[in-house]
């Protein structure tokens, strides 16, 4: 995963979209993630998917959202993007 690089005011959006994708493409990569995720978090997971989660913290600040909305809102984001990732059929490669 990319960690989140510094940008201006108005590019949060990108960034969530492009980490959003990132993770997805992660766990399609690693299946067995998934339940690691769910059970103890992204922060949890090591020093990347930490950086990527404070950056994603940092950003969302900088654009001026609250910060107990900006971890609920990434919190779901990221359950979200988790649950469709599972549920997705994987392809013998």
């Amino acid at each position: 995963m990319r960690e989140a690089e510094p940008a201006g005011r108005d590019q949060w959006r990108a960034t969530v979209a492009r980490t959003a994708a990132d993770l997805r493409a992660m766990i399609l990569r690693h299946p067995w993630i998934a339940p690691e995720l769910s059970q103890v978090g992204l922060v949890h997971i090591g020093p990347n998917a930490l950086r990527m989660a404070s950056g994603l913290l940092a950003r969302c600040e900088a654009a001026g959202f609250p910060a107990d909305e900006t971890e609920r809102a990434l919190g779901t984001l990221m359950a979200y993007v988790v649950g469709i990732a599972t549920s997705e059929p994987r392809t013998s490669h």
